[in-house]
């Protein structure tokens, strides 16, 4: 049979311990505001045009692309970046490898600059 308490509705039912607080961690963006999760550094002076309100330059316009790789080691997305880093426009990048999406996600990060 249940305690008298309990069957009359009493608060020792009711009654739940509190949790403790518990500090969270730091929010993904604030970690990739310092490292790209491989220990890449990014250039943090170095503001996405995408932020800025710019658009994505041309596929024949001049453009540099980040010289320390950004992407995490071991990827595929490293290794395709290490075959297009060195391209000037972004037609040349792709044709070296890089995917329509690796532009768009590089211009957004801040790792394509136009010239």
């Amino acid at each position: 049979s249940l305690p008298v308490e309990w069957a009359e509705g009493g608060t020792a039912a009711k009654r739940r311990p509190k949790r403790a607080k518990v500090e969270k961690a730091p929010e993904q963006s604030q970690l990739a505001e310092k490292t790209q999760g491989n220990g890449a550094k990014m250039d943090l002076d170095a503001k996405p045009l995408a932020d800025l309100g710019g658009s994505l330059p041309g596929d024949d316009e001049p453009v540099e692309f980040q010289a320390e790789n950004p992407k995490r080691s071991g990827t595929t997305a490293y290794e395709r970046y290490e075959k297009y880093k060195s391209a000037k426009t972004i037609a040349a990048a792709i044709e070296k490898g890089a995917a329509r999406g690796d532009i768009i996600n590089d211009f957004k990060k801040g790792f394509i600059r136009p010239l």
